[in-house]
């Protein structure tokens, strides 16, 4: 009934709101129950609107748990549940999850320093869902490979491409939903792809600005995943300074965080 898929929704939202702040073992399984609960109601007497439901509810949490899963260095699962997210999607003809699933790709390909390939998944991607939160990831993503490759022209092209969408996204409620891209997470990869790019002041200018975000309410880190990538940021800005001591104490910092996950190690 109407109230049980309420539910699901919310169930989805909530599980996609907590990765900026729950560690991959403690979301998986969270997200398997929730998949094979999906399975169970599909099975049974629903509508084609129910259905529809049913498969965006299960494609967003396929989606997510392949990000998981790669975070938690498991890539053959998460390749699968990526798999399995297009499949979803496709169903239920849901443009924005499949853009996603080739964010996925494109990340994967980084990771594998398969550099060109990000570059040609994320404009795949792109062509999907241009005007989404999606479609500022893709751009974002093409940056960072373009970055590895050390081009700055193509790099920044694809950052002021990403933050042209950007502005014509609405001001998201739940910033800290990762399927909604949020204007300080820009910072975030700007400060990454200008790291790489070996353009220390742009990059610590971005980095210390994650690192203020995060840290912004006395006791609380908001976005412990994005101040310990920040912080490897400024302790990799230190050594090309030369600054050895300093690039050392700042990974300490990121490590003893527990919050760089096997992608980023």
């Amino acid at each position: 009934g109407a109230g049980t898929l309420e539910n699901i929704d919310l169930t989805v939202d909530r599980l996609c709101r907590g990765y900026a702040s729950a560690p991959p073992a403690l979301l998986i399984p969270r997200v398997q129950a929730r998949l094979r609960g999906l399975r169970r109601l599909h099975t049974g007497r629903v509508n084609l609107a129910q259905q529809r439901q049913l498969l965006v509810a299960g494609g967003w949490l396929a989606t997510l748990l392949a990000t998981l899963q790669f975070d938690a260095g498991d890539q053959p699962a998460a390749e699968d549940s990526r798999d399995a997210a297009l499949q979803l999607g496709k169903a239920a003809s849901h443009q924005e999850i499949m853009a996603w699933t080739f964010e996925l790709l494109a990340w994967f390909a980084l990771v594998d320093r398969r550099y060109q390939d990000t570059v040609d998944y994320a404009r795949a991607g792109l062509e999907l869902a241009p005007s989404s939160s999606a479609g500022v990831q893709l751009a974002v993503q093409e940056a960072r490979a373009w970055s590895r490759l050390g081009n700055r022209r193509e790099a920044e092209h694809a950052m002021r491409h990403a933050g042209t969408a950007l502005t014509r996204l609405p001001v998201p409620s739940h910033p800290e939903h990762h399927f909604v891209f949020d204007g300080s997470k820009l910072s975030f990869y700007a400060a990454m792809c200008y790291t790489w790019l070996g353009e220390a002041d742009r990059a610590e200018e971005h980095a210390q600005e994650v690192v203020a975000r995060s840290l912004a309410v006395p006791g609380i880190v908001r976005w412990p995943t994005r101040l310990a990538i920040a912080r490897l940021d400024l302790g990799l800005i230190a050594a090309q300074r030369g600054q050895a001591d300093e690039a050392g104490q700042l990974g300490v910092a990121a490590l003893a965080s527990g919050r760089v996950v096997a992608s980023t190690l």
